[in-house]
C-alpha cells in the first residue's frame, strides 16, 4: 500500500518543545510537499522503520513539521530524538480527507493532546490566506497544551481546558452557538468516539463532524 504513495525526501532541520510533551520536528523538503492543510503522511526513518503523523505545519510554510511525544521511548520514536540535523528521512503521502475542503466559514476544532496538530496546520493555513473562517479551537490535554501560543493567536476562539468535565461544557456551548458549523474531531480513538457522540447529542448531524483517521494507526488510549 505505502509504495503507491508518493515520496518526498526531506531533510530533518531541529526540534523544539512545544508544550504538553509534545517536541516538533522540522523539515527541509527537497521539493515542495503537495499537502492540504489536516493532512497526514507516513515518516520513514529507514525502508522498514515508517509511522504515521499528521502534519503540523500549513501548506505556504517552508518547513514540514510533525509534532509528537517521545515518552513512550519506542524503537522508532528513539531513532527520531536521534536524529541530527542534515539527517535525510522520507515522507509518504500525504493522504486523507480530514481537511478544510468544503468546511464552509465556520468551524470548530476539538482536539486532544497531540490531535493538535492537524489543527495546528488548518489555523496556519487560514492565517497564512486570510481566510474569511470563524475558528473556534477547544484542545484538551491533561498538562500543557502543545502549539498554543501559535494556535491561540491564529484562532478567532481558542480554550484550553484541563478536564473531561470542562471540555465536555465547552464543546457543548460550541454546538449550541455555532450549530451550522463544521467541526472536526482529533485524539485517540476513544476520545474522537465519545466527543462525536457528544455533538450529536447536542444536535449536530452527522455529516458536519469530521474525525481525523489514521492509516494503519491506532492512537493511545491516553485520559482525556
Amino acid at each position: 500500500m505505502f509504495a503507491l504513495l508518493q515520496t518526498h525526501r526531506l531533510i530533518f532541520d531541529d526540534r523544539c518543545d512545544v508544550g504538553g510533551g509534545v517536541s516538533s520536528f522540522a523539515f527541509r523538503p527537497e521539493r515542495p510537499v503537495a499537502a492540504r492543510a489536516g493532512q497526514h503522511g507516513i515518516l520513514g526513518l529507514s525502508a522498514t522503520a515508517m509511522k504515521p503523523f499528521s502534519l503540523a505545519s500549513a501548506p505556504g510554510e517552508d518547513r514540514v513539521l510533525i509534532g509528537t511525544s517521545l515518552a513512550s521511548a519506542s524503537a522508532f520514536k528513539q531513532r527520531m530524538a536521534a536524529l541530527q540535523p542534515g539527517d535525510p528521512v522520507t515522507l509518504r503521502g500525504p493522504i486523507n480527507t480530514f481537511t478544510l475542503d468544503g468546511a464552509g466559514d465556520q468551524v470548530v476544532m476539538l482536539a486532544q493532546g497531540v490531535g493538535i496538530t492537524p489543527m495546528r496546520s488548518m489555523l496556519s493555513h487560514i492565517a497564512l490566506n486570510k481566510l474569511a473562517v470563524h475558528s473556534s479551537l477547544i484542545h484538551v490535554a491533561n498538562v500543557g497544551h502543545a502549539y498554543r501560543e501559535e494556535t491561540e493567536k491564529w484562532a478567532t476562539a481558542a480554550a484550553y481546558p484541563h478536564h473531561a468535565q470542562e471540555f465536555r461544557a465547552a464543546t457543548a456551548e460550541a454546538g449550541r452557538a455555532h450549530p451550522h458549523a463544521t467541526f472536526f474531531v482529533a485524539g485517540a480513538s476513544s476520545f474522537v468516539s465519545s466527543t462525536a457522540g457528544l455533538l450529536r447529542n447536542s444536535g449536530i448531524a452527522g455529516r458536519q463532524i469530521r474525525r481525523d483517521k489514521y492509516l494503519f494507526y491506532k492512537p493511545s488510549t491516553a485520559r482525556q
